[in-house]
């Protein structure tokens, strides 16, 4: 039985920067992106073995939990569905990729996965 537990996207806080920064101010910008580096290897080999519980994750509360752009950097390594988000997390993202990333092959790959399949 395979079960995600509420909340459980939250673990992911520490690829949002805010998060990080009020968790330990102190920290270096090197060590900072050592550590995501390091989570994100383990959470990545995780979900590569489970990937059936990864699946149940909330994409919308781990977009509330890590914000646009570091939800685009965990899309490809955790296989995030783009289609399960609301479209007010879908408008934000687009703003980010559009306005702040200044990303267009990344608002077209997202924009192309959210075309319906045949």
């Amino acid at each position: 039985v395979h079960r995600i537990h509420q909340g459980a996207e939250t673990v992911f806080g520490i690829f949002n920067p805010q998060t990080l920064r009020a968790i330990s101010p102190t920290m270096k910008r090197n060590k900072r992106q050592k550590l995501r580096a390091l989570v994100l290897d383990v959470v990545e080999e995780w979900v590569l073995s489970h990937q059936d519980s990864f699946r149940r994750i909330d994409a919308h509360a781990l977009f509330e939990v890590v914000g646009p752009k570091a939800f685009m950097r965990l899309v490809p390594r955790l296989y995030l569905n783009v289609r399960t988000l609301p479209p007010e997390d879908v408008e934000v993202l687009f703003y980010h990729l559009v306005e702040e990333a200044n990303d267009i092959f990344g608002t077209i790959r997202i924009a192309v996965s959210l075309l319906p399949v045949d």
